[in-house]
């Protein structure tokens, strides 16, 4: 085809000019604290690899985070449809396992596979959700292998759905496993899959007529997917060092003072002092991977501006 074949065979002579190839956005990725979708296209991805982070945390209508995507989130789940974005936000499971997403229509684009060299780059793990069927398996294989698109194998980690999981699901039995025609044969993709005889068994009904099986997603209700999503990925703690937590301990003297004025209406405010590195420590303390780390900034700080009120209160009371 022109993209696959042509468009491929340009970039390949001219590497040069990659990143002015802009492709079609395909799916998104769904960030966990600041609750924004990249959609998943060429330009969109460029921008987000190459944007600058600040290291800081802004409060204006809503918080705005420029914070490292490491100390955001540290795992990512690749879904290889759309549609379940919804599903696994409202779950609480995203917060909970400190996980983004991203989801496609299919086979993962240039763009797809580049944001997700630069999340290993950083250490943030990456996990291929698929379809038990050929297309699926031949979508995680091209995430671990390379392909002609995208060269370089990436080290993902694949968590099915696999025929095993299907039939730890009882997904594998005809009123779920769905008969389908498919416009491919798959012949050399199969030989590439090294699937195992039952798997064979399970997914070709007859290679020469294109007739396949297979059990989908989709027929997993939503706590079943929750329940295998949790089943697969275990829970990776967020823990800024204080030297980074000091970085995002952003407290306004002013407005305490202010407070302490409407307390005790006074016309003489004190100076006092902000102990960042006791701040950091108490967040430290405080993390315990109920609540992501940032939601714990937010409430140690809430804590120390109004102990600071309440210590400032006294010592105007004390001048009075």
């Amino acid at each position: 085809t022109f993209t696959q074949e042509i468009v491929t065979f340009f970039i390949e002579k001219y590497p040069e000019l990659e990143d002015k190839v802009l492709f079609e956005r395909r799916g998104y990725f769904y960030n966990p604290v600041t609750g924004d979708e990249l959609p998943l296209g060429t330009k969109d991805v460029l921008t987000y690899i190459k944007r600058a982070i600040k290291n800081g945390i802004y409060r204006k209508t809503k918080t705005f985070y420029s914070v490292p995507d490491e100390l955001m989130f540290n795992q990512v789940l690749f879904v290889e449809k759309a549609g379940f974005n919804i599903i696994l936000k409202e779950s609480g499971l995203l917060d909970k396992l400190n996980l983004g997403v991203m989801s496609t229509q299919g086979f993962g684009t240039r763009a797809v596979k580049r944001l997700m060299k630069y999340f290993l780059d950083k250490g943030i793990k990456v996990y291929i959700l698929h379809d038990c069927d050929v297309p699926g398996y031949l979508i995680c294989d091209k995430f671990l292998s390379g392909s002609d698109t995208y060269k370089e194998g990436l080290d993902v980690i694949k968590i099915g759905l696999t025929l095993d999981d299907a039939k730890k699901l009882g997904k594998d039995k005809d009123e779920y496993a769905e008969i389908v025609t498919y416009k491919k044969a798959y012949k050399k993709a199969l030989d590439m899959l090294n699937l195992s005889e039952e798997e064979k068994k399970f997914l070709i009904v007859d290679r020469d007529a294109k007739i396949y099986r297979r059990a989908e997603l989709n027929t997993l209700t939503s706590p079943e997917l929750i329940r295998f999503i949790e089943s697969k990925i275990n829970h990776r703690p967020i823990t800024p060092t204080i030297e980074q937590l000091r970085d995002y301990i952003s407290m306004d003297k002013t407005e305490i003072i202010k407070n302490a004025l409407y307390d005790v209406y006074a016309s003489k405010i004190p100076d006092i002092t902000i102990d960042k590195e006791e701040i950091a420590n108490r967040i430290q303390r405080a993390i315990n991977h109920k609540m992501h780390w940032t939601a714990v900034l937010d409430k140690v700080l809430g804590e120390y501006t109004e102990e600071k009120v309440l210590e400032l209160s006294r010592l105007i009371m004390k001048k009075r």
